[in-house]
């Protein structure tokens, strides 16, 4: 499938090293559209829409009161009242790919039965917490939430027991400032740049601080429960750190540019590259460990509200609501071959610009 213009920019130069499978526009709400009622400064913007596991179906938040499903093979979609007291903060897809749950302005995660077949939301209950639900991240196997409050506390709830929380932590000495899960554990970073990992499934000593502390806040952080593995950027970094979570070290480096924002992170072949997406909506694929090798993947002309990585499909939107998945080569050597060819480009290009300058030089002695 070709890219139109209209939905990326790109030149020559730019060496796409994946298949494009599929191309659309999804009704994702407008800046225009996110309420005004929302005076929760991490809700300033429009909630990051979810996707189903096999990438057919969006789900989204329509301000002020409804929830979008929306489903990308058919094109239709369908709405219904989200039910709560104030605005939706966040939304996530649990693991079953038949639930997902709403958190929000009332203290309130919602949890829905969904059917893509018949593309149907029904509500199945609501877990009620002691503040604003910031962030919710799903137990990748298990029916519970990883879920941010308001006044920078962490918790675990099992949705089977929606009365006890299984973990709670108040964090004392610093914002928390991203939230993840792998099986076994919830990963957080913080302002200050340190990046704690807490293992729900050991009851002494849950809690462990990676050494490497970074002078901007941990902004990204993507973990990989196969290979046990976590890549993390914080602001103003010259690198993304990947680190091995059984050895707690960081095992390499990936340099980027540290003169950009980048907005999403995600491990992808097993731990053995990433693929990142920045402020300007360019998405590039940098493999892990040596030799160091990158390429861009694709350009939009807009910035990202939703990266997600599923199996080797690589699926992003837009906030113009433009929508492309890309199957990924199913490992990354071929990564060293593109970044020879750069190399090569950019040595033929210097020897053009020395040649230039040669030339001009003589003609100006004449």
């Amino acid at each position: 499938m070709e890219f139109s213009r209209s939905s990326f920019t790109s030149d020559n130069s730019v060496i796409r090293h994946a298949q494009c499978i599929r191309e659309i526009t999804v009704p994702l709400s407008t800046a225009d559209d996110v309420s005004t009622e929302r005076n929760n400064q991490s809700a300033a913007s429009a909630v990051e829409p979810i996707m189903t596991s096999d990438g057919n179906c969006i789900i989204m938040d329509k301000p002020p009161r409804e929830i979008l499903a929306y489903d990308i093979v058919a094109k239709c979609e369908t709405r219904l009242t989200s039910g709560h007291r104030g605005a939706i903060l966040c939304l996530a897809m649990m693991s079953d790919n038949k639930h997902f749950v709403s958190g929000g302005e009332d203290k309130e995660v919602h949890i829905w039965a969904f059917t893509r077949e018949r593309l149907t939301i029904e509500k199945e209950g609501v877990v009620t917490f002691s503040d604003v639900v910031l962030k919710i991240f799903p137990h990748p196997s298990l029916k519970a939430i990883g879920v941010m409050l308001r006044g920078n506390t962490v918790l675990l709830r099992h949705l089977g027991n929606k009365e006890v929380d299984e973990l709670n932590i108040r964090i004392q000495d610093s914002n928390v400032t991203v939230l993840t899960q792998t099986h076994q554990q919830v990963i957080y970073g913080t302002d200050r740049g340190k990046i704690y990992v807490w293992n729900y499934e050991r009851p002494k000593d849950p809690v462990f601080a990676l050494d490497e502390c970074s002078r901007g806040a941990v902004r990204l952080i993507s973990a990989m429960s196969s290979s046990n593995t976590l890549a993390c950027w914080a602001d103003s970094q010259a690198h993304i750190s990947v680190w091995d979570l059984d050895t707690k070290a960081l095992t390499t480096t990936v340099p980027v540019d540290a003169t950009i924002n980048y907005t999403h992170l995600s491990l992808t072949d097993n731990g053995g590259a990433v693929a990142v997406a920045d402020e300007f909506g360019r998405v590039t694929r940098h493999r892990v460990g040596s030799p160091a090798a990158s390429c861009t993947l694709f350009a939009f002309d807009a910035p990202l509200v939703l990266m997600t990585m599923v199996g080797s499909t690589l699926t992003a939107i837009t906030d113009r609501g433009q929508l492309v998945a890309l199957e990924l080569p199913a490992t990354c050597d071929g990564l060293l071959q593109v970044s020879s060819m750069k190399a090569r480009d950019r040595r033929r290009l210097r020897k053009m610009h020395s040649t230039a300058m040669t030339t001009s030089l003589a003609c100006s002695l004449l």
